[in-house]
Parts: structure tokens; C-alpha cells; sequence
């Protein structure tokens, strides 16, 4: 079977510390003499769950700088579940918004 030399770059699922997969990946990258545009491309395929969410919620532009995909794995991804629950807790109706439709809106 070839190699690509895709072998010991890590994968992330958006649990676990960001910064940790993030260096790690920065790492790899430098083994590898990737430049910012092979990071950017790379990336993509190492990345699952809400990661890979996270990632998709990025403009095309931003998928093209790496600096600006690091920095939003990181603040969507660490310690997921204190996002949610710190998002949970702030969550006001908007004017205009229904009982039921804030409700969904919570889920």
C-alpha cells in the first residue's frame, strides 16, 4: 500500500483539549515542511465530530489561514460541554420569540 506520510498526523473529534491536537498538528506539519496552505488543506481530513463542525462553520476564506482555523477550533472546542452549559445559562428570549420557539432554541 503507498504512504502519503499521513501516518502519524493526529486526528481530532472536538474532545480533549484543542490547543493540545493543535500543537500537536503543528508539529507534524513542520516534520513534514508544510506550508500554511498544506496545514489549511490537511487539516480538513483530521478533523470529526464537532471538530469537523466547527471547522464547516468557517468561511471559505478563513479555511485558507491557518492561524484563523486554530484559533476557532479552540474557542468551539475546548471544554465543549462549558460552552454549552455557560450558552444554556445566558440564553434570554429575543423579542418577538415564542415561548416554544426559545424552548427549541435550548435543545
Amino acid at each position: 500500500m503507498a504512504s502519503f506520510g499521513f501516518e502519524s498526523v493526529p486526528f481530532f473529534n472536538g474532545q480533549g483539549e484543542a490547543e493540545n491536537f493543535i500543537q500537536y498538528y503543528e508539529l507534524e506539519a513542520v516534520k513534514k515542511d508544510w506550508n500554511n496552505g498544506k496545514k489549511c488543506k490537511v487539516i480538513e481530513f483530521c478533523l470529526t465530530g464537532v471538530a469537523k463542525q466547527a471547522f464547516n462553520m468557517l468561511t471559505h476564506e478563513d479555511k485558507n489561514d491557518f492561524s484563523k482555523i486554530s484559533k476557532h477550533l479552540i474557542e468551539k472546542c475546548s471544554n465543549a460541554t462549558d460552552i454549552c452549559i455557560k450558552e444554556f445559562q445566558e440564553r434570554i428570549m429575543k423579542t418577538g420569540e415564542s415561548p416554544a420557539q426559545f424552548a427549541i432554541e435550548l435543545e
